[in-house]
């Protein structure tokens, strides 16, 4: 089964139900999802940059960040969608499986919907001809029965964050209510 618009498209009405605030800035995603068609292998500008996360939490509430050379800071780790995955949810953990090897995950109680989506902008790549591109990234919450050994990975560092020390408070305050939902 390969993903769907529709399948997005009950993601982000999902994650709009929870989150009626952020409607002005998620509208746009669902219009194009109803509006724009084309095939996937054609380049659009004016079709968004769609990305899944595996936001994993330990049963002690650490937050598994990776370290991002370019940056030089810990981040969740991000990837392209996945279309030939079932759904969003399962890109991401596709995505978690690929880099780290982890499969020991599962998702809470209630937890099959995107914990957050954030919008951000992809630079301008001259050299690959593409502009500025705005990007969606569907965050999902996936809780570890413990503090899995980490090692290296194909994205570099991994290691886990005290929940008190993850930066964005937003996303802090969403894994907190989702995680209490869980217990």
């Amino acid at each position: 089964m390969s993903l769907t618009r529709a399948q997005i498209e009950d993601d982000v009405l999902a994650y709009l139900y929870r989150n009626p605030a952020e409607r002005r800035l998620i509208l746009p995603l669902l219009q194009v999802i109803r509006n724009h068609r084309h095939g996937p292998d054609v380049v659009c500008s004016d079709c968004p940059v769609l990305m899944t996360g595996a936001v994993v939490v330990s049963n002690i509430l650490s937050v598994l960040h990776f370290f991002h050379p370019p940056t030089e800071s810990w981040v969740l780790r991000e990837d392209d969608v996945d279309p030939t995955s079932e759904g969003m949810l399962s890109s991401a953990l596709k995505g978690l499986e690929n880099a780290t090897g982890l499969k020991d995950v599962w998702i809470g109680r209630g937890g099959n919907g995107p914990l957050a989506i954030t919008v951000s902008f992809i630079r301008a790549n001259p050299e690959k001809n593409l502009p500025t591109q705005l990007c969606y990234s569907f965050k999902y919450l996936f809780r570890a029965s413990s503090e899995i050994p980490l090692k290296g990975y194909e994205w570099g560092v991994a290691r886990w964050i005290p929940l008190h020390q993850v930066r964005n408070l937003e996303l802090r305050r969403r894994i907190v209510k989702a995680t209490r939902a869980t217990r």
